[in-house]
């Protein structure tokens, strides 16, 4: 294990991470690393995945004690694996306060930019900034205030309204007008596509030399929502597909075609030759906290198999990760699989899209906890945009015990799969 005594901290940093914990010390700074790790324990974020067998724990705390330029004076640590628990490798996002958050999870309010910001009362504050990305590149940090986007001001803007305006095509430029401290800058910034990129596996050849791809079958879900096959799913389940199928509950297979798609909002609209079943959209009802919910899905098909599983939880909140209005916090479980599933209340009505899971490790990294079933869902009123409004059903108005609404719908809902 490297010495670090000598080097700035900065660059400490940049390897391990923000530390947990700082202390002064006269003219000295103490910084201290908490982290663990759990080898073989799930680490996904729907629609993708790894696991392995078996769970062991590694731990390490660290130690540096720093000058008053930053110059680390002395190091220790202990641990059972203090090598092997890089905090490095899982931090993208620059924040001394860090939060439950997966780095695979990029689309939030301003993040054109590479930035995620709250408002506080007329503030509206930068909370994080994307490693290497346009906002970090352009000189932004965390805790800097954004005065005004494009000549407007924030301090009467809403998260929302902010978030509009700062929108725009890669390549394009946004000026904010920044506040630190007491001096204000103005930056202009070229806006960028930030959306994670997904890996393909290779293969090699035999003689060891020239890599080739090997097609992927992504699995997930989605539902119809016409009696003429057009049916809601996720982007990420689909996205760069060469070919789509849809298996229905009775093992039927069909060929079907992307209509529509916001990549912003994860959402795609697509299309079956078939006359279908469909589930009704609660596009203009409200949900509450604490409502109960359901969804079916097709997780994990490989190792569970490829019959349709329900879950049931509730609506923990009304807003996503870092406050985000676009989508509800549940607790029903979900695995990779289920992104696209349907999410519905007791009405038997859509209310959501189920898209998303908090990385477990990465918040164990960041928090030293494990969340319980920390999983999000995109309001169905986000897709109302691609769908028209001839498709629109409300459904029923009258409550109905899960049993009853799994045998109702349950043959709207199909396993997707897509061949990238």
């Amino acid at each position: 294990m490297e010495s670090w005594v000598g080097a700035n901290i900065e660059s400490v940093f940049n390897q391990w991470g923000y530390p947990t914990e700082e202390k002064q010390i006269t003219d000295h700074k103490l910084y201290y690393w908490q982290s663990s790790r759990l080898v073989g324990m799930p680490i996904y974020t729907i629609g993708t995945g790894a696991y392995g067998g078996g769970v062991r724990q590694f731990e390490c705390t660290r130690m540096l004690e720093a000058d008053e330029k930053g110059t680390v004076v002395k190091w220790q640590w202990q641990g059972n694996n203090c090598p092997f628990a890089e905090i490095g490798i899982y931090k993208t996002w620059r924040n001394r306060n860090p939060v439950s958050i997966s780095p695979d999870y990029l689309k939030q309010p301003l993040s054109g930019i590479g930035v995620m910001a709250r408002k506080e009362g007329a503030k509206l504050i930068i909370k994080m900034t994307l490693e290497n990305g346009p906002a970090e590149k352009a000189g932004l940090r965390t805790g800097d205030i954004i005065k005004a986007i494009d000549s407007q001001s924030t301090s009467k803007m809403s998260l929302e309204a902010a978030t509009e305006s700062i929108k725009g095509p890669p390549k394009t430029k946004v000026a904010l007008l920044i506040k630190r401290g007491d001096a204000e800058q103005t930056y202009e910034i070229e806006r960028a596509d930030i959306t994670p990129k997904r890996a393909e596996p290779e293969v090699t050849t035999a003689a060891g030399s020239t890599p080739i791809k090997e097609p992927i079958v992504s699995s997930g879900t989605g539902f119809f929502i016409s009696p003429d096959g057009y049916f809601l799913t996720n982007y990420h389940v689909i996205e760069n597909a060469k070919a789509l199928k849809i298996i229905l509950k009775n093992g039927q297979s069909y060929p079907v075609t992307i209509i529509k798609a916001d990549k912003a909002n994860d959402i795609a609209l697509g299309k079956a030759d078939l006359k279908t079943l469909f589930l009704p959209l609660a596009s203009s009802i409200k949900a509450d906290m604490g409502e109960e919910v359901l969804t079916l899905g097709y997780p994990f098909i490989s190792l569970t198999g490829k019959d349709q599983k329900a879950t049931f939880g509730r609506i923990n909140a009304l807003n996503g990760i870092m406050d985000d209005y676009r989508f509800y916090q549940i607790d029903v479980p979900v695995q990779p699989g289920n992104s696209g599933g349907p999410l519905i209340n007791k009405k038997g009505q859509v209310i959501g899209i189920v898209t998303q899971s908090l990385n477990s490790l990465i918040a164990l990294k960041l928090t030293g906890a494990l969340p319980q079933n920390v999983n999000y869902a995109i309001k169905i009123s986000y897709a109302v945009p691609l769908v028209d409004q001839p498709m629109i059903q409300s459904g029923t108005s009258t409550s109905m015990d899960f049993t009853s609404i799994i045998s109702r719908v349950q043959d709207t809902v199909f396993n997707l799969q897509a061949t990238k």
